[in-house]
């Protein structure tokens, strides 16, 4: 794998604040065990999300006026090597270290975030919302990219991985491999 530090320090040098943070996917969650990922998110990158902060605005109706209290100052660009799902997963993590912060600055309490990434494992209506509001995103993504949809998207449903998410994953891969061998031949 390509070490990014050289990309990172042109980057800098152009005034750009640009943090690079390598997570094998394959290597730190085994059978799509994620909570290794939750927790180098936790751990690595909360302060980092933190730092990117969030535009809020404050707008009057009565006088017709809009006052930005806060800025966004920072994005986050997530990759993974081969796989738009595993991608999608990760954003679906730090999109919500990030709705935890805007919810409390809203001083609005969901009792799931006292446990911060680990909501995602819970059974509740808010955390079942929340998991096929990404799964959904998945599918869309995927579908645009590859005409299926997301590989992950029923154990992102589910919150853990089962038979059948398992078997899901693998129907879709045969899908995505038929549909590339069918494209290849409308190339030639």
């Amino acid at each position: 794998m390509k070490h990014l530090s050289k990309e990172v320090d042109i980057a800098n040098e152009m005034n750009y604040s640009v943090r690079y943070a390598y997570f094998d996917v394959h290597a730190q969650c085994p059978n799509k065990e994620y909570s290794r990922l939750n927790q180098f998110l936790e751990d690595k990158l909360k302060q980092a999300i933190a730092h990117c902060s969030f535009t809020a605005l404050k707008i009057s109706n009565i006088e017709k006026s809009v006052q930005k209290i806060k800025s966004q100052t920072g994005v986050f660009r997530v990759n993974c090597f081969n796989c738009i799902d595993r991608t999608n997963i990760a954003q679906s993590r730090i999109a919500a270290l990030k709705l935890i912060e805007i919810l409390k600055y809203l001083e609005i309490e969901i009792k799931e975030f006292a446990a911060n990434l680990k909501f995602f494992t819970y059974n509740t209506p808010f955390s079942n919302l929340y998991r096929n509001l990404w799964a959904d995103n998945g599918d869309a993504l995927s579908k645009q990219y590859t005409g299926t949809g997301s590989t992950e998207s029923l154990a992102v449903r589910k919150g853990k991985l089962s038979y059948l998410a398992t078997l899901d994953h693998g129907m879709k891969s045969i899908s995505r491999a038929i549909r590339n061998i069918r494209n290849e031949d409308d190339k030639k």
